[in-house]
């Protein structure tokens, strides 16, 4: 049985010290920016205090110890998300048996949100930190050194006997007298070509139903720095630091219009040169134009919106408290200004299902976002969603075990009535495969559909979500892969048992019809196919952007100028897609595997076209072709002087006009492969009509 007060753990040093931990987690890039500042806090506060970022800095348990037990550490806190949760329970208890002198407290979100529960299933941590700890933890860690109390200090969970007591809530509410972010303090961490993240602002004042903002921070309270000095930390890091990119972390850096353009008239006026985006605190609602052109002066590459969905009654019952007009507008603005758009998405909404959420990707198409992503819905604790979930839903793990992403399994944790599991997974599939899902129904209107996927070692990871985004009721046909192999792809096993594949260890005739889809990689396409008679040709959809070429147009034939012009325009489109992709070297290799060596080959073809044409004209007595006579003599002195001239020339020039003849016949014979480059159009029954073709201000 605990004492009514809690026990101190300390270890009396000349210099106090303090560790502070991220465990390890799925998100290995980002930097925890919230130790930083409490760093900051504690240095000023006198304590020797250093970072220890097992996602950058990695260390197994062993040198874990040892790097704990050579900084002595009066106070060891761990940072933790809901995700890793179980995570930080694990080192606190690791440490507990090596570092018994030093007092663990644990804070982070999850910490925030789950106070009690978590402090009561780790017997092993001291006391907890919640919601923001620059001041709790400063007073926590002298309370520590002068063998004080800290029941009284604020934010601080503690244990009373058997039960846990949260203190009341004192968030900082001048952010300006804070220290900057001391991110010297991490092990390991450099600046070299380090993108700096800074948060002008915390908290924010709406309530959508899947969002902990709100209760992280403990109100809607929306505060906020001044310009000057944002300013002043970002002129900072470039004079010490040299940095020449930064990002804003904040939850809502532009709800004050007035307070956002300064910051933004302020970094042009001190011309720092900076680039930067906002990918994070963009609301639609919340910019307009003269805000766009002001942030494109300050050096904003790029702006990122929560639209989370597509479909208008999905988007209205989240509670965003925006209209879904104000997102296509917002997109509009910032890409008019020149900074790229980027958007963020949500599977599992509440009263979303497949069909909505098909819509939402179709929406997401129209807006042409330079980048999207697409995250599943976790239910964090005291959100509406998590009632929701609660009450009408299913959990299939625990909340420490979610997660938004994954690149084999998708995450699902829970489903809701309207959207189950399953679709959930084929949503997230469809999301990134949603091109083929359009091509093969495109197909699968006028006749039966199948694709075929040219199986190399870069497609065989994405070979079970296509299959699920496709769907299963056409034929899925894999070519050039052992079946074991792929079936033993871990994301294979969430592929539906009534799915119809077959395999193959080469590409038939039979394949290659108008009724195929053939999927590859740009640089893989099989000359069957390129010289084929196949409908449509899906390329790389490893790729972020996937490009979708008719190879043969069915019932079009046309005279060969019209076609050669069609050829040559379609070739140029895709031509520029490739190298936006894969750069000009790589193409230029490939040209000359795959095209130099038929040349040659070319040559004499043309050599023995021109030899073909009739040097004799034809006798006939009939008016027609009497006309037709000067012409023809004429054709065939043409031709005739031609061939002498070309025989005449050196062979330098012979090899420059033969590579030209050639191209031109290439140009003809590819044009089946790159008629035209296919933008795949909106499709959509006419029962389902797209929501905002007849709204002209939205588009």
């Amino acid at each position: 049985m605990l004492n009514s007060r809690p026990t101190i753990n300390y270890h009396m040093t000349n210099q106090p010290t303090v560790l502070l931990i991220s465990p390890s987690g799925w998100q290995k890039e980002s930097i925890n920016l919230g130790l930083a500042y409490l760093a900051s806090s504690l240095n000023a506060a006198g304590f020797q205090t250093s970072i220890l970022d097992l996602n950058r800095y990695p260390l197994d348990d062993e040198n874990l110890i040892g790097y704990a037990q050579k900084r002595n550490p009066i106070l060891i806190g761990i940072s933790i998300k809901t995700a890793t949760a179980r995570e930080g329970a694990r080192l606190a208890t690791l440490l507990r048996g090596h570092c018994p002198r030093a007092h663990i407290s644990c804070g982070g979100p999850h910490m925030t949100l789950c106070a009690e529960q978590f402090l009561t299933e780790s017997p092993h941590i001291d006391s907890g930190i919640v919601s923001e700890g620059e001041h709790a933890i400063v007073e926590l860690a002298k309370a520590i050194r002068d063998k004080g109390d800290i029941c009284e200090i604020p934010n601080i969970a503690w244990r009373n006997r058997d039960k846990v007591v949260v203190n009341s809530w004192k968030p900082p509410q001048d952010l300006n007298i804070l220290p900057f972010p001391d991110l010297d303090a991490i092990e390991g961490f450099s600046w070299e070509n380090f993108r700096y993240p800074i948060v002008t602002s915390r908290g924010c004042p709406f309530d959508c139903i899947y969002c902990c903002v709100n209760k992280l921070t403990g109100s809607r309270k929306w505060r906020f720095r001044k310009p000057e000095n944002v300013v002043q930390e970002l002129e900072t890091v470039v004079r010490d630091k040299g940095i020449t990119h930064f990002e804003i972390w904040d939850d809502n850096f532009t709800l004050d219009l007035k307070r956002a353009k300064q910051i933004c008239r302020l970094m042009t006026e001190k011309e720092l040169n900076l680039s930067w985006y906002c990918h994070n605190g963009i609301r639609a609602d919340r910019i307009d134009l003269e805000l766009a052109k002001l942030m494109k002066q300050a050096g904003c590459t790029s702006v990122a919106f929560g639209i989370e969905s597509g479909n208008p009654k999905t988007f209205d019952s989240i509670k965003k408290g925006e209209p879904l007009s104000a997102v296509v507008e917002a997109v509009r603005l910032v890409k008019k200004v020149g900074i790229n758009a980027v958007g963020y998405f949500i599977i599992g909404l509440p009263g979303d299902n497949l069909e909505r959420f098909i819509e939402t990707v179709r929406f997401q198409r129209k807006l042409k976002l330079h980048h999207y992503v697409f995250g599943m819905l976790i239910p964090y604790p005291h959100t509406e969603v998590w009632d929701m979930v609660e009450q009408n839903g299913t959990m299939f793990c625990e909340i420490t075990e979610t997660q938004h992403f994954s690149d084999d399994i998708v995450p699902i944790s829970f489903e809701l009535p309207s959207f189950p599991k399953e679709d959930m997974v084929r949503a997230f599939y469809i999301a990134k495969y949603f091109d083929l899902l359009e091509t093969v129904d495109g197909i699968r209107k006028r006749q039966a559909a199948r694709a075929v996927y040219m199986a190399t070692s870069d497609i065989v990871p994405s070979l079970a979500g296509m299959i699920i985004a496709a769907g299963t009721d056409i034929e899925h046909i894999v070519v050039g892969a052992d079946e074991a192999t792929v079936r033993a792809e871990p994301s294979f096993v969430q592929v539906p048992e009534n799915s119809h594949i077959t395999f193959r260890s080469s590409l038939g005739k039979d394949l290659i019809t108008g009724e195929s889809v053939i999927v590859c990689r740009s640089l893989d396409i099989p000359k069957e196919i390129l010289f084929g008679n196949s409908g449509l040709v899906l390329i790389d959809p490893t790729r972020h952007l996937h490009n979708v070429i008719r190879v043969r147009k069915p019932m079009l034939s046309l005279p060969l100028v019209p076609t050669l012009i069609l050829s040559g325009l379609g070739i140029l489109l895709n031509i520029s897609y490739l190298f936006k992709i894969y750069g000009y070297e790589k193409i230029k290799e490939v040209i000359k595997i795959q095209v130099g060596n038929r040349i040659s080959v070319r040559y004499h073809r043309c050599r023995q076209l021109l030899k073909a044409i009739p040097v004799r004209p034809r006798h006939n007595s009939s008016r027609l072709e009497r006309l037709k006579l000067p012409i023809e003599m004429a054709k065939n002195m043409l031709a005739g002087w031609l061939l002498n001239e070309f025989r005449s020339l050196s062979p330098k020039k012979r090899n420059r006009i033969s590579a030209l003849l050639a191209k031109a016949a290439l140009f003809r014979q590819a044009h089946q492969f790159v008629f035209l480059k296919v933008r795949l159009k909106n499709r959509q029954a006419s029962k389902n009509k797209f929501p905002y073709d007849d709204h002209s201000s939205y588009l």
